[in-house]
């Protein structure tokens, strides 16, 4: 084992974009994670809750400095490196989010950029069987469903409206409500998996309709930069440490 992946959790979850985060770190990080690890191609360490075997760090050359996803871009050349990477639910670590959409945007856009220098870095391990797993499904499956299908469903989104205005909506609200409700079916599965409450699930309603078209930007976004050389900073935020602290003053009960 060259690394393990931890549980991340949102700590500050007072209002609706924390709230959002929260529930996208539970539906869609930590199940990723999940399958990763039982397909043994997890492609992100996350550095809020990680552990990386020094040799393994060592045999890859240390940390890079040429991507803006160091966490992502080290479990590559990890997994790349013949390692195993595995999943521990019961390592759970409380972060603290970006409480408005300005930090938000500015934090995205950093992973966004970062996973694709990541990816463009290690391109030669895509469908490549000598990396196993990692090659043939870990980063196949990240490039479809974390750069290719977010820059496609703004398309996807016109089309629904399309529809809407010239009264070809039947196929359409079918398959809408078909996907929202195995939508809610994934994200009970991913709260029951990770204990927390099923209540969470009307979240899914408004996120839907509120955050993820800012996620569609920030991908498009990071795409052209990219093809332009564009080069992105740090964007540092700025942590209060004020829920977290209470938190730990009460010994993590209340999440």
């Amino acid at each position: 084992v060259g690394a393990v992946s931890g549980n991340a959790k949102i700590a500050n979850r007072h209002n609706l974009i924390t709230k959002f985060q929260s529930l996208e770190y539970i539906i869609g990080f930590n199940i990723d994670r999940r399958m990763g690890d039982l397909l043994d191609c997890i492609t992100v360490v996350p550095g809020v809750v990680g552990a990386f075997r020094v040799s393994a760090i060592n045999k890859v050359g240390g940390f890079s400095t040429n991507t803006l996803a160091e966490d992502t871009d080290l479990t590559f050349a990890i997994k790349k490196a013949g390692y195993k990477i595995v999943y521990d639910q019961a390592a759970i670590a409380y972060t603290e989010a970006p409480q408005n959409y300005r930090d938000w945007l500015k934090q995205r856009y950093r992973w966004t950029f970062g996973t694709m220098q990541a990816v463009w870095k290690h391109r030669t391990s895509f469908l490549n069987p000598a990396h196993n797993n990692f090659g043939m499904i870990g980063l196949p499956y990240l490039v479809v469903y974390q750069i290719i299908f977010p820059l496609l469903n703004p398309v996807f989104d016109l089309v629904l409206v399309i529809g809407l205005i010239t009264g070809r909506i039947n196929l359409m609200v079918i398959a809408l409500a078909a996907y929202t409700v195995l939508d809610f079916i994934y994200a009970g599965i991913a709260l029951k998996l990770d204990r927390e409450k099923l209540f969470n699930l009307w979240l899914i309603i408004p996120q839907r309709i509120i955050y993820r078209p800012f996620q569609y930007y920030i991908i498009v976004k990071s795409f052209l930069n990219v093809l332009k050389g564009q080069w992105v900073g740090w964007n540092k935020l700025k942590r209060e440490g004020k829920l977290l602290a209470k938190m730990q003053k009460s010994g993590f009960s209340k999440t």
